[in-house]
């Protein structure tokens, strides 16, 4: 059941309040006040907060939003491009995976368009975000650094990339540093990216850890186990 605030910020956000849509929209990111937790929800008062001119809800918008939660992604992108243009990261990697899919809707292939504007775009947005410490960002990067997609292969890159995304936790950067590692026979990154994962229970990073602790470079990952990164 809704609290008192949150029943006065529903009236008045509903009176046109520019300010209570925006603290409105911020108590839907986080489930407060009893009117529970709903991206979508929470993007329907940011949105009209920043038509109303305020920064911080576009802001919000691009940093906490996921596109793919909202029924018009087209229509919200936007204010993702305009949070993106600010410096936003998540906003900055939201754009730009978005420009690579149509890319690849346009040609029939996602992987294609490497000398496309908009994947450059979307490779430069990228580059950004991971600057800017988004760790999707740089596990997107680490990947494509290591496979060849929109960007030549550059193994130095892609493990840069990767190891920092893992700092942050990042389950799909580990697994692509085991191949990468094992790749490059070195036992001790496959431990310590492996051990990680291992822990977790995931059948292919406990084989690549016992190998590696037997002093065996570990067979390459089944693709499904390598990264699950779209």
């Amino acid at each position: 059941m809704a609290s008192r605030t949150g029943l006065t910020l529903l009236r008045n956000a509903r009176g046109g309040d520019a300010q209570a849509q925006l603290a409105l929209g911020q108590v839907y990111l986080t489930g407060e006040h009893g009117l529970g937790k709903s991206p979508a929800t929470a993007y329907h008062w940011l949105e009209m907060a920043a038509r109303a001119g305020l920064q911080e809800a576009w802001t919000l918008i691009g940093a906490q939003i996921p596109l793919e939660a909202l029924k018009d992604a087209e229509g919200a992108l936007p204010w993702y491009r305009r949070a993106a243009a600010a410096g936003v990261a998540p906003a900055q990697r939201t754009v730009a995976v978005r420009l690579l899919e149509r890319a690849g809707a346009q040609e029939g292939d996602p992987y294609r368009q490497a000398e496309s504007p908009a994947a450059q775009e979307a490779i430069a947005l990228l580059n950004q975000a991971a600057a800017r410490g988004d760790m999707q960002a740089q596990e997107i990067l680490g990947e494509f650094h290591f496979s060849g997609r929109h960007v030549p292969k550059d193994r130095v890159l892609a493990r840069a990339w990767l190891e920092r995304a893992a700092a942050q936790g990042s389950s799909g950067a580990q697994r692509q540093l085991i191949s990468l590692c094992a790749g490059e026979r070195d036992l001790a990154g496959v431990e310590r990216h492996a051990r990680a994962l291992a822990q977790q229970g995931e059948a292919y990073a406990s084989y690549a850890l016992g190998m590696a602790l037997l002093g065996r470079v570990p067979l390459p990952a089944p693709p499904a186990a390598q990264h699950a990164q779209p």
